[in-house]
């Protein structure tokens, strides 16, 4: 809890733009899930006091569908465009001696996008605008009528991560979600099908489908999207892109001109199945938000006396409060629990790590990848370290 408190001080500071590389997805679930089980606000520090955060990796693909010069694109072994940020250093002779270790990554990341800045300014400072939610629905809205580019890796790499997409409506239950058709294909199907159908080939696992997806695609206003109008895209590099404008115009004006499509979409993703669970610590998407009387209580417990905190369990609303303390106390202060919970506690952890077979799963990828042959640049010091620090967690637990 002093950790997160710590990056929570830093990243809540008023003004404060948090950018990462290919951090929306990854990075920023981690921190709000820590902030949501230290009781600490999981969403103010992107929004609140003039604050922000920027996933950057969005802006590089952009870049190089739109407004490519003054940058060097490398290519992958398939020869389509790659986005891994040792890739973008290396071929912009940017020094990146320690990939993916944090501190490398960082200062790597802060010189690329120094680099791109100063190569396409106007490009830059359209897409950090679109850190805010207002700038990307100005470019979304109205629904329906116009068609606009979209960079992100839901599209593939051979085809350079960049689409030619419709808005069409807001996803059920979610505002800040707007559901596109990827005007690259086809929208017969799409008009044809039922609900029931669109939904079954939204939602089914791609290894348990047994038709095409239908081209839907979410874009999540709160997430920075690398959006611009369809003007932008210039006809030479529609055609370095292998985008063609004609259809997409074509598939837009099918679908506009069909009618039933968006009820059908929202009645689709109304049924939309996203896995639940009971598990306190995952619910940070399940449930309500916090009561004002909740997060007040909740302030106050992290300032408590550690002797204290057993007299917090039963003054919050929310069902999910108490065992989130309950593991709160034991990770933090366990000489905060009594008996029977240090029993509880340690049960808790026995069905986590041992009965679930994940800690036996684990060593045996860890015992795998160390007795793979060496790699230059590739020190094996962290797994070593990982495995004792697991055993020993073991051992307490028999």
């Amino acid at each position: 809890t002093e950790f997160i408190g710590r990056i929570h001080d830093e990243f809540a500071r008023p003004g404060t733009c948090v950018a990462g590389f290919n951090s929306i997805r990854f990075d920023d679930e981690f921190t709000r899930n820590i902030l949501y089980r230290n009781f600490l606000e999981p969403y103010a520090r992107e929004w609140q006091g003039g604050n922000s955060r920027w996933d950057v990796i969005d802006l590089f693909r952009l870049a190089q569908a739109l407004r490519p010069d003054g940058m060097n694109w490398p290519r992958n072994e398939d020869g389509n465009p790659s986005f891994r940020l040792e890739h973008l250093t290396a071929a912009n002779g940017i020094s990146h001696e320690n990939a993916h270790d944090a501190v490398a990554d960082v200062l790597a990341t802060v010189e690329l996008v120094k680099r791109l800045k100063a190569a396409q300014p106007k490009l830059y400072d359209y897409a950090f605008n679109l850190r805010g939610k207002r700038a990307v629905l100005a470019q979304l809205y109205p629904l329906g009528k116009q068609a606009l580019v979209h960079a992100s890796s839901m599209y593939s790499s051979a085809r350079q991560c960049i689409a030619v997409v419709l808005p069409l409506c807001t996803q059920p239950g979610n505002p800040n979600g707007v559901v596109c058709y990827d005007l690259a294909f086809d929208p017969g199907e799409l008009v044809a099908i039922t609900p029931e159908e669109l939904h079954r080939r939204v939602f089914t696992p791609q290894q348990e489908l047994d038709a095409d997806r239908i081209h839907l695609k979410t874009i999540h206003v709160n997430r920075c999207p690398a959006v611009a109008p369809l003007a932008t895209l210039r006809t030479e590099d529609a055609a370095r892109l292998d985008i063609d404008l004609e259809a997409c115009r074509a598939h837009m004006k099918s679908l506009q001109q069909a009618s039933g499509v968006v009820e059908k979409i929202q009645d689709a993703f109304a049924r939309g199945e996203f896995a639940r669970t009971d598990d306190p610590d995952l619910m940070l998407y399940q449930g309500d938000f916090f009561s004002n009387s909740d997060r007040a209580r909740m302030a106050e417990l992290r300032n408590a006396p550690p002797a204290s905190l057993p007299g917090y369990g039963n003054e919050f609303e929310d069902p999910r409060v108490p065992e989130m303390l309950f593991r709160y106390r034991a990770r933090n202060f366990p000489d905060s629990l009594s008996d029977v919970e240090m029993r509880r506690w340690i049960d808790y952890r026995r069905s986590r790590w041992i009965e679930n077979g994940r800690a036996s799963a684990t060593l045996s990828d860890i015992d795998r990848l160390l007795a793979e042959p060496a790699q230059e640049g590739k020190d094996k010091s962290c797994l070593v370290d990982l495995k004792s620090w697991i055993d020993v967690r073991l051992r307490a637990l028999q």
